[in-house]
């Protein structure tokens, strides 16, 4: 993901850049290793301004959707878990968040190997929040596109 700072994911791990050397920010750990597998980031979406936005990860170990803020300290804002009548969604190979032009609840858009999905994440990002969220199940339908 490309703002003005540059993110990737490898091996799992987000790293950010800026002027082409890696940038003192990181991702709050999450804490949730009892019950989840270590978060394995395979794509990553920004939205926003590049120093209080969000980043949006795609964390295919647990098939959820991640959302850090961009500010320092990289705070966890809430985390989706993305399922439809079959399970958990899965094999996601590319895709991007588009938030609400009301300031509502962002869509994520994505893509399989056979089709194109979107779904509405859970609920509103909070810049702010007092704690760490719990992880949210995606509302009904997800919406497909054959």
């Amino acid at each position: 993901a490309i703002d003005g700072y540059l993110y990737l994911a490898q091996d799992g791990v987000i790293t950010r850049y800026a002027a082409g050397t890696i940038d003192d920010w990181t991702p709050e750990e999450i804490g949730d290793s009892l019950v989840r597998p270590t978060p394995r980031i395979t794509l990553l979406a920004s939205v926003g301004d590049p120093q209080t936005g969000v980043l949006y990860a795609w964390d295919a170990a647990a098939h959820r959707v991640i959302a850090y803020s961009k500010g320092a300290g990289g705070m966890m804002l809430g985390q989706y878990i993305l399922t439809d009548g079959a399970g958990p969604v899965d094999n996601i190979i590319g895709g991007y968040v588009v938030p609400a032009t009301d300031g509502g609840t962002p869509t994520f858009i994505w893509a399989e190997a056979t089709r194109i999905r979107s779904a509405v994440l859970g609920a509103k990002i909070n810049p702010t929040p007092e704690v760490s969220p719990s992880p949210t199940a995606t509302p009904k339908p997800i919406i497909e596109v054959p």
